[in-house]
């Protein structure tokens, strides 16, 4: 079987399988429905003869959210930020009330 072929079979593969999982376990069909957006978003022939390019950068699309995720999730919950931050605002909006007045 032609490669093309064998996408557009693991499309309509990944699209009963999304339809079936998305009610039951979403969090199953998110791996399958984000593999089927890429193969619908780069049909081009570079897929078809080098699929090892965009299995490669889909890994590392997949890492980078992933640290930028940690970090996000780090600061959210680390104590020390959240008491730097909360003391920051309310020094700025003292500063910005006195620069009101002033005015």
């Amino acid at each position: 079987m032609a490669p093309a072929g064998r996408i557009r079979i693991s499309n309509l593969l990944f699209q009963i399988i999304v339809e079936f999982l998305v009610v039951k376990n979403y969090t199953l069909a998110a791996i399958f429905f984000t593999t089927l957006t890429i193969l619908l978003a780069e049909p081009n022939t570079s897929l078809i003869s080098q699929p090892d390019h965009l299995i490669r950068a889909g890994f590392f699309d997949i890492l980078i959210g992933s640290v930028i995720g940690a970090v996000g999730g780090w600061m959210l919950f680390h104590e020390r930020i959240h008491y730097f931050t909360k003391k920051q605002i309310v020094l700025t909006k003292a500063l910005m009330r006195k620069n009101a007045k002033h005015s």
